[in-house]
């Protein structure tokens, strides 16, 4: 595959303002005290040692607070400013939406500032009248054509500027919040033309507080603070950590002054952690839904880190590369001595800066401050069962949970280890050395050997109806409470509370009785999800029939008109955002064919435009109505009472940008994904996935429903059950990122989706 050419590349920026420090009021003072060189100036860095590249067609958003440094790196690339250091190269035209309005008069019409924008632009007299209907057609202001611009509301003047600057392709696009003026409506349109032009191959540089603007539009982030980078990278990462931090969620430390390194060892003496469990290393155990090698990374994403594996390595760096956010190297080691591996290290971290060597399976706990510590220090618990001991300023061997040291060390300069052999024991080696050392008490920091290990020591087993990371469930006297644990939860709570008022207003029978809206208070049906219940074959045919004509009293309480741009996000957009995400950690992914449960599939990464074809002409036009849905009618969130009566939970809430209704397909793909695909057992682990060679072998515990499949696609009475057959592989697909912290999750449903693709292409005629 052709590499992207680098489109931009800001290469160690620096740029800084001088602020002066007193008033001078008038010209005669500034002169005198000029040539007596007694102005005084108080320096301040707008940003600092900034580098990243963005390669042709990648879109990236930039976030931060406000004075965080955003504009001023929009306005560097743009080449209104000069950096005070380092270097910004761009290769190819830019159009800035850097103010919405720039170079409008007040006192002209409209009619006559598309004439003067455009000559702003660069654009001539007759150019401008060649595209003078597709711009106020696109503002939708032909009836203001020849009101004074002054006159015009912000949105009406924002309509006009963002209509004219985006009216011919560019290669860079540049958007300072945007999508922040205007009505819903309008930056709805603003968006879908942004996301054309992505399309098309335009570079995207987009500033926005809109956290989820910037998710649906960016592949990329770049999160700043005060001038400098927090973290880079995979723009779902990246927002992830800004709106933890944000909520509080992360206690990051920002400074950057109490080290700069971290050296992360994922070496294993003994090899059965590089395959600890499945496919996955030791480092990739999921706690709370994150590998455990990223608590670190998220604590100090500012850090520059070193990562020193095994085996393992390869992976491991395909999932900081894809979702860690830091910068890093990798260094690939046979060696399993810890004093040659740290030697190696070593060549990656300057001298004069302090750096900070710990395992990679370590999760610091939350109160422990290991960047407000000075000098050498060393890393003790009471919690935690050690070969080694801190006693009275003497690192000692002896076997105990007393002051005993967990691998974690500060390092004040690399100057120090100057002595330290070639090999040999890195503890040992400093309990000889002449190392003074501080030490900090661990607390509850916690160093995973086994799957045990990532249990919560407070966890209490609160119903049968697990919560997920982003919410917590209570049961109490048959009332259930689900709480919202971060922002993500609140905005899936908000959508699932808008759904439930909606549908119980229209009498529809099958959701629990709601006793309160915030936090969501329902009662507790008494029953199984439906995954779980104990059913002969009969039984499941009768529970089938009655969960159909459920859905189908459902899509029957309300319609309305289609929304193509919510088809084209939920089919299109979210599919390659998530395979965009993942497509450097699954094997095989850029091979033409995987060869999956013996059959050579097409690689979807190969066929994206086929696919979006496919999309528009079999999905997204043969779609007629949105009717109100469910949007996520798996066996997990459907419960079967002890009266047989069927319940619906955990609504979507949405379809794209469409509240409440969508494309019905949808909804009987998702009952078949649990049908046939198997969908509720792959959730809970119960899927092998194993590599043989140039193969793959990905096979699902079954549900024992896949003999109904035939039965189902009768009933519900689809024109062609290849489309739903269709829908069904893309939800595999864009379901890679569900889960995204398990390296397993990600990559059979990757495969599973590829297979099922490939189950339909000959029917959609996908060459």
């Amino acid at each position: 595959m052709e590499e992207k050419k680098t489109i931009i590349k800001v290469d160690d920026v620096t740029v800084r303002f001088n602020m002066a420090s007193e008033r001078i009021d008038n010209l005669k003072e500034y002169i005198i005290k000029a040539v007596k060189r007694e102005l005084m100036f108080k320096e301040f860095l707008a940003l600092q040692n900034i580098s990243f590249e963005i390669r042709k067609g990648e879109s990236w958003g930039l976030i931060g607070v406000n004075g965080s440094g955003k504009s001023t790196l929009l306005k560097l690339i743009s080449g209104i400013l000069k950096p005070y250091k380092g270097k910004v190269t761009i290769n190819g035209s830019i159009a800035p939406l850097i103010e919405l309005g720039a170079g409008f008069d007040p006192d002209l019409t409209a009619r006559e500032n598309i004439f003067l924008n455009g000559a702003v632009l660069g654009h001539d007299h007759k150019f401008m009248e060649e595209h003078f209907d597709e711009i106020v057609e696109f503002a939708e202001l032909q009836n203001f054509l020849d009101m004074p611009i002054k006159n015009y509301s912000s949105g009406m003047a924002a309509r006009l500027g963002f209509s004219i600057a985006t009216m011919v392709k560019t290669d860079i696009l540049i958007c300072d919040e945007v999508l922040s003026v205007g009505d819903y409506a309008f930056q709805q349109k603003c968006e879908e033309r942004m996301h054309k032009m992505l399309e098309d191959g335009t570079t995207l540089i987009y500033v926005s507080h809109d956290i989820n603007s910037v998710r649906r539009l960016c592949d990329h982030a770049i999160w700043l603070d005060k001038g400098k980078e927090v973290m880079k990278g995979n723009a779902l990462t990246v927002c992830e950590g800004y709106i933890k931090e944000m909520v509080g969620d992360i206690k990051a430390a920002k400074k950057g002054d109490d080290f700069d390194y971290v050296i992360v060892s994922a070496v294993h003496e003994d090899s059965k952690y590089d395959k600890f469990d499945g496919n996955k290393p030791l480092e990739l155990l999921s706690k709370k839904q994150l590998p455990i090698i990223f608590y670190t990374m998220r604590r100090y994403p500012q850090k520059k880190y070193v990562i020193l594996g095994n085996e393992n390595i390869d992976i491991i760096e395909k999932y900081v590369e894809a979702f860690g956010g830091v910068p890093f190297v990798s260094i690939k080691t046979d060696s399993k001595d810890s004093i040659e591996n740290i030697q190696k290290a070593l060549n990656y971290i300057p001298r004069d800066k302090r750096f900070l060597i710990i395992d990679a399976n370590m999760v610091l706990d939350n109160d422990v401050k290991i960047e407000s510590t000075t000098g050498n220090t060393i890393g003790t618990s009471d919690k935690y069962e050690s070969e080694w001991r801190f006693e009275k300023g003497i690192i000692e061997k002896k076997k105990t949970n007393k002051n005993a040291i967990m691998n974690c060390v500060l390092l004040e300069d690399k100057s120090v280890l100057e002595d330290m052999p070639q090999k040999g024991e890195f503890i040992e080696y400093l309990s000889k050395s002449k190392i003074k050392f501080n030490t900090i008490d661990l607390e509850n920091t916690k160093k995973v050997t086994s799957l045990k290990d990532l249990e919560e020591d407070n966890e209490e087993d609160v119903s049968a109806y697990p919560g997920r990371a982003f919410n917590m469930i209570k049961v109490s006297d048959n009332i259930l409470v689900k709480l919202p644990q971060d922002d993500l939860g609140k905005l899936l709570a908000a959508q699932e509370t808008k759904w439930y008022q909606k549908v119980a207003d229209l009498n529809f029978m099958n959701i629990p009785p709601i006793y309160e809206y915030n936090p969501i208070r329902m009662k507790k049906i008494d029953g199984d999800v439906l995954y779980k219940a104990s059913l002969g074959n009969d039984e499941k045919k009768e529970v089938l029939d009655d969960l159909i004509d459920v859905l189908n009293d459902l899509h029957s309480k309300g319609s309305k008109s289609v929304n193509m741009y919510s088809m084209k996000d939920v089919y299109y957009n979210s599919t390659f955002s998530s395979l965009d995400a993942i497509k450097n950690i699954v094997p095989f992914a850029t091979d033409e064919l995987i060869k999956i449960n013996g059959k050579d599939c097409r690689n979807p990464f190969k066929l994206r435009h086929e696919i979006y074809f496919a999309i528009q002409e079999k999905l997204m036009e043969n779609c007629k109505k949105f009717y109100l849905m469910h949007g996520d009618c798996t066996f997990s969130n459907i419960i079967l009472g002890k009266d047989k009566k069927l319940t619906l939970i955990d609504p979507q809430g949405c379809f794209g940008q469409t509240d409440y209704y969508g494309d019905i397909n949808y909804d009987w793909a998702k009952l078949y994904m649990s049908i046939v695909g198997n969908w509720d057992q792959f959730v809970l682990g119960n899927f092998t996935l194993n590599y043989n060679n140039n193969s793959v072998e990905v096979n699902v515990k079954s549900g024992n429903w896949e003999h109904l499949e035939s039965h189902f696609l009768d009933r519900i009475n689809v024109e062609n059950s290849a489309t739903i057959k269709f829908i069904h592989a893309l939800i595999w697909l864009s379901s890679t990122m569900y889960r995204w912290d398990d390296y397993d999750f990600v990559s059979g449903a990757f495969y599973l989706g590829t297979y099922y693709l490939n189950q339909v292409l000959d029917e959609f005629d996908i060459k």
